[in-house]
């Protein structure tokens, strides 16, 4: 049964619980990308031991790989998708994975 106290303050609780729902899908935000963020780190670094990527921190690799993606996500959430500059991420995505993986420059043979 509900105290008279709840009763009485409906729009506290109301926001009380919107914050709280807030805080919980902001920290549950942070945790995924933590998780992509040290996978990634965990890829480039056993990459590298096979010889497979170029020397360099693994964890500078993962916020070079990542961080286009992450700064386009950032930048549709403040201006929304129908911003006259938010770019398709599917398509940012593909082509960044295209440049990480053979690079930007055209072979100068």
């Amino acid at each position: 049964m509900m105290s008279e106290s709840i009763k009485e303050k409906p729009a506290y609780t109301s926001k009380l619980y919107s914050k709280e729902c807030y805080l919980h899908d902001h920290a549950s935000s942070a945790r995924k990308a933590r998780i992509i963020a040290e996978a990634q780190q965990r890829s480039s670094a056993a990459a590298q031991q096979r010889g497979e990527v170029r020397p360099g921190g693994p964890s500078l690799y993962a916020f070079s790989v990542l961080g286009p993606i992450v700064a386009s996500g950032l930048f549709q959430e403040m201006f929304g998708l129908s911003s006259p500059y938010a770019h398709d991420l599917q398509a940012l995505a593909k082509q960044h994975g295209d440049t990480v993986v053979g690079g930007m420059l055209v072979s100068v043979d």
